[in-house]
C-alpha cells in the first residue's frame, strides 16, 4: 500500500483496491467513509459500483455448513488478525489480509470480500456496532487459531477446523492403503500369480540372462 502524506488519497487507494478484490460499494463505503457520491466520482467506469445490488453477507451460520468454508473463514480471519494486532490499520489490515488469502488460493477461493468482511465485523466490533459472535481461539493440539462461535471454549473436546481436516486425510490415506491391502487378499492365487508374472517378467527384460 503506498504512503500517503494526505489520509484521503490512502482511502481512495483502498477503496480502489478494494473495488478490485470484488468489494461492493456498501462495503467499500464502510471501510474507507467514503461517500457513495465520490466513489462514482473517482471510480465510475468500475464494475463493482454497478452490479452487487444485493445486501452483503451477515450470516455467519454459513462458515460453519461446511469444513472447506470454514477453513477459508479461519484461514482469511488468521491473516488480518496478524495484521490487525501489530498496528496495522483496520482498513488496510483488512484489503491486505484478502488479497493474500485469495492469491494463496488462487482459483479456489470460497471466500468473496464481502463475505470476508463479515467474518471481521463478526469478531472484532469494527465497521459495526453488533456485538461478536465469533471468537478466535487457539488449538491446545496444532497451536493453529480458528474461528467458533462464541460460547465455544478451547477447552471443549471438539478439535479446531484445521485438526479435522487433518485428521480426515489421515483417514481417507488409511482408507487407500487398507483398500489395497484388501484387493491382495482377496484376490484368487491364479491373479496373484499373474501379478507376480507380470513383474517378474517386466523386470528380466531388462536384466542380465543367468548363465
Amino acid at each position: 500500500m503506498p504512503h500517503h502524506t494526505y489520509p484521503h488519497f490512502r482511502r481512495l487507494d483502498i477503496a480502489r483496491e478494494a473495488l478490485d478484490l470484488g468489494a461492493r460499494r456498501s462495503v467499500v463505503q464502510l471501510i474507507t467513509g467514503i461517500s457513495e457520491g465520490e466513489l462514482r466520482r473517482v471510480f465510475g467506469a468500475c464494475p463493482a459500483l454497478t452490479t452487487n445490488w444485493g445486501g452483503r453477507p451477515s450470516s455467519v451460520e454459513k462458515l460453519f455448513q461446511g469444513r472447506q468454508i470454514h477453513l477459508h473463514a479461519s484461514d482469511f480471519y488468521n491473516g488480518f488478525h496478524h495484521l490487525f494486532h501489530r498496528g496495522v490499520p483496520p482498513d488496510e489490515a483488512m484489503v491486505a489480509a484478502y488479497r493474500h488469502y485469495h492469491g494463496r488460493h488462487a482459483g479456489d477461493a470460497r471466500l468473496g470480500f464481502d463475505r470476508a468482511f463479515s467474518v471481521v465485523t463478526s469478531v472484532c466490533r469494527l465497521w459495526t456496532t453488533a456485538a461478536p459472535s465469533l471468537r478466535p481461539l487457539r488449538c491446545n493440539a496444532c497451536g493453529a487459531l480458528f474461528l467458533a462461535p462464541i460460547g465455544t471454549s478451547e477447552h471443549d473436546e471438539t478439535p479446531c477446523t484445521y485438526c479435522k481436516v487433518a485428521k480426515r486425510l489421515a483417514r481417507h490415506d488409511r482408507g487407500l492403503s487398507n483398500d489395497v491391502s484388501d484387493r491382495v487378499r482377496s484376490s484368487p492365487p491364479f491373479q496373484l500369480a499373474g501379478m507376480t508374472a507380470s513383474r517378474t517378467s517386466a523386470m528380466g527384460a531388462s536384466s542380465t540372462p543367468v548363465q
